[in-house]
Protein backbone atom coordinates (compact mmCIF):
# COMPACT_ATOMS: atom_id res chain seq x y z
CA UNK A 1 0.00 0.00 0.00
CA UNK A 2 1.30 3.45 -0.92
CA UNK A 3 0.92 6.63 1.06
CA UNK A 4 1.78 10.30 0.84
CA UNK A 5 3.85 11.72 3.67
CA UNK A 6 3.37 15.46 4.03
CA UNK A 7 6.00 17.23 6.14
CA UNK A 8 6.38 20.80 7.37
CA UNK A 9 9.20 22.57 9.20
CA UNK A 10 9.02 25.54 11.62
CA UNK A 11 9.73 27.90 8.73
CA UNK A 12 6.58 26.84 6.85
CA UNK A 13 8.35 24.85 4.15
CA UNK A 14 6.24 21.91 3.03
CA UNK A 15 7.23 18.79 1.10
CA UNK A 16 5.52 15.55 0.23
CA UNK A 17 6.97 12.10 -0.41
CA UNK A 18 5.28 9.09 -1.98
CA UNK A 19 6.31 5.87 -0.21
CA UNK A 20 5.27 2.33 0.57
CA UNK A 21 3.40 2.31 3.86
CA UNK A 22 5.90 -0.09 5.45
CA UNK A 23 8.98 1.87 4.32
CA UNK A 24 10.88 3.44 7.20
CA UNK A 25 11.66 7.12 7.07
CA UNK A 26 15.08 7.89 5.69
CA UNK A 27 17.17 10.51 7.47
CA UNK A 28 16.76 12.96 4.58
CA UNK A 29 12.99 12.54 4.47
CA UNK A 30 12.55 14.65 7.59
CA UNK A 31 14.57 17.65 6.41
CA UNK A 32 13.34 20.34 4.03
CA UNK A 33 15.39 21.59 1.07
CA UNK A 34 16.58 24.49 3.25
CA UNK A 35 17.97 22.07 5.86
CA UNK A 36 15.30 22.55 8.55
CA UNK A 37 13.92 19.52 10.40
CA UNK A 38 10.26 18.61 10.03
CA UNK A 39 8.01 19.40 12.98
CA UNK A 40 4.85 17.84 11.55
CA UNK A 41 4.10 14.74 9.53
CA UNK A 42 0.76 13.77 8.07
CA UNK A 43 0.44 10.29 6.53
CA UNK A 44 -2.27 10.12 3.89
CA UNK A 45 -3.26 6.89 2.10
CA UNK A 46 -3.09 7.08 -1.69
CA UNK A 47 -6.22 6.45 -3.69
CA UNK A 48 -6.29 3.20 -5.62
CA UNK A 49 -6.55 5.06 -8.91
CA UNK A 50 -5.08 3.56 -12.03
CA UNK A 51 -1.55 4.58 -12.98
CA UNK A 52 -1.05 5.26 -16.69
CA UNK A 53 2.23 5.23 -18.57
CA UNK A 54 2.92 6.09 -22.18
CA UNK A 55 5.77 3.72 -23.03
CA UNK A 56 7.74 4.79 -26.11
CA UNK A 57 7.72 2.13 -28.83
CA UNK A 58 10.73 3.53 -30.68
CA UNK A 59 13.79 1.36 -30.99
CA UNK A 60 17.04 1.23 -32.95
CA UNK A 61 16.72 -1.42 -35.67
CA UNK A 62 20.12 -0.84 -37.28
CA UNK A 63 22.92 0.45 -35.08
CA UNK A 64 25.32 0.97 -37.98
CA UNK A 65 22.94 3.13 -40.02
CA UNK A 66 21.27 4.44 -36.86
CA UNK A 67 17.85 3.56 -38.25
CA UNK A 68 14.94 3.69 -35.85
CA UNK A 69 11.49 2.21 -35.96
CA UNK A 70 8.40 3.29 -34.06
CA UNK A 71 9.55 6.73 -32.96
CA UNK A 72 6.49 8.82 -32.11
CA UNK A 73 4.42 5.73 -31.32
CA UNK A 74 3.55 4.54 -27.81
CA UNK A 75 2.21 1.58 -25.89
CA UNK A 76 -0.33 2.40 -23.23
CA UNK A 77 0.41 0.75 -19.88
CA UNK A 78 -1.97 0.65 -16.94
CA UNK A 79 -0.87 -0.51 -13.51
CA UNK A 80 -1.81 -0.41 -9.88
CA UNK A 81 0.12 1.95 -7.61
CA UNK A 82 2.07 -0.89 -6.03
CA UNK A 83 3.35 -1.87 -9.47
CA UNK A 84 2.41 -5.51 -8.89
CA UNK A 85 -0.08 -5.64 -11.77
CA UNK A 86 0.14 -4.11 -15.20
CA UNK A 87 -1.34 -4.42 -18.66
CA UNK A 88 0.39 -3.31 -21.86
CA UNK A 89 -1.41 -2.57 -25.11
CA UNK A 90 -0.82 -4.96 -28.01
CA UNK A 91 -0.69 -2.20 -30.57
CA UNK A 92 1.04 1.17 -30.62
CA UNK A 93 -0.62 4.56 -30.85
CA UNK A 94 0.28 8.11 -31.82
CA UNK A 95 0.58 10.71 -29.06
CA UNK A 96 -2.85 12.11 -29.95
CA UNK A 97 -4.50 8.67 -29.94
CA UNK A 98 -2.95 7.56 -26.67
CA UNK A 99 -3.86 10.83 -25.02
CA UNK A 100 -7.51 10.40 -26.05
CA UNK A 101 -7.53 6.80 -24.75
CA UNK A 102 -5.90 7.81 -21.46
CA UNK A 103 -8.59 10.44 -20.74
CA UNK A 104 -11.10 7.61 -20.32
CA UNK A 105 -9.17 6.42 -17.24
CA UNK A 106 -9.23 9.76 -15.42
CA UNK A 107 -10.26 9.43 -11.74
CA UNK A 108 -10.85 5.69 -12.11
CA UNK A 109 -9.82 2.86 -9.81
CA UNK A 110 -7.45 0.18 -11.01
CA UNK A 111 -10.23 -2.41 -10.77
CA UNK A 112 -12.46 -0.32 -13.01
CA UNK A 113 -9.57 0.17 -15.42
CA UNK A 114 -8.94 -3.59 -15.64
CA UNK A 115 -12.56 -4.26 -16.55
CA UNK A 116 -12.60 -1.45 -19.07
CA UNK A 117 -9.29 -2.65 -20.54
CA UNK A 118 -10.78 -6.11 -21.17
CA UNK A 119 -13.77 -4.57 -22.97
CA UNK A 120 -11.52 -2.52 -25.28
CA UNK A 121 -9.10 -5.28 -26.32
CA UNK A 122 -6.20 -2.88 -26.33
Amino acid sequence: MKEYRAYMCDFGHQWTLFKDKQDPEDEGDCVCSEGHPAVTLSKQPALDDVQITFRPAGRVVDTIKEQVHGRGKYYIVISNLAGTQERVSKKVYSWEEIYQISKRFDKRSFEWALNYWKSLSL
